[in-house]
């Protein structure tokens, strides 16, 4: 039997380069064996913060919980938080980012810090060559990121980025149907 399922990405956590900075991304699901005991600040971008963390050697007590919901983009002060962590990143701090799956919500933050360093054309490609191909998965996201710059979403982006409100139609109807 051949099985056509792709396999599922593996994100522990991983180093990226945000302009002379850096964090680290990955995913909760991943986190199982994740040393996290040099970490000085995690930002959670999930709607729950697995209390497990200090299981895995977390030593700080600060974490900064930024719930957003899957797929869908910020609807916080995200300015205020790009600021913060980019402050943090400047006195040397190493933060750890993540989200359940790491790649929506942990692709957004990325590409916005990459977004508000270092202005590229794109920051969403710079960010999926740096960390993960999947990263940044819906227009929503897209559009907070390219706000950040000024810009509209480019049409490739529109074309191929999939619309929050529709993933979770889909979900929903999958739902439904399974029971």
């Amino acid at each position: 039997m051949i099985n056509n399922k792709k396999p599922r990405c593996f994100h522990p956590g991983r180093t990226v380069a945000v302009g002379p900075y850096s964090v680290i991304a990955g995913a909760r699901y991943d986190m199982a064996g994740t040393d996290l005991s040099d970490v000085d600040i995690l930002v959670s971008l999930t709607e729950t913060v697995p209390a497990r963390l200090w299981r895995m050697g977390y030593k700080n007590p600060i974490v900064w919980s930024f719930p957003i919901k899957d797929y869908y983009g910020p609807d916080g002060p995200w300015l205020a938080l790009l600021e913060k962590i980019t402050d943090e990143l400047k006195i040397g701090k190493k933060i750890f980012i993540f989200c359940d799956g790491g790649h929506g919500r942990t692709g957004l933050l990325l590409a916005s810090l990459i977004a508000k360093v270092e202005s590229p054309d794109d920051p969403i490609a710079v960010t999926r060559s740096r960390y993960c191909v999947k990263a940044v998965e819906t227009i929503q996201q897209a559009k907070t990121i390219f706000g950040l710059l000024g810009v509209e979403v480019p049409k490739a982006y529109q074309k191929t980025l999939m619309d929050a409100n529709k993933i979770y139609e889909i979900l929903l109807r999958k739902f439904i149907k399974k029971n």
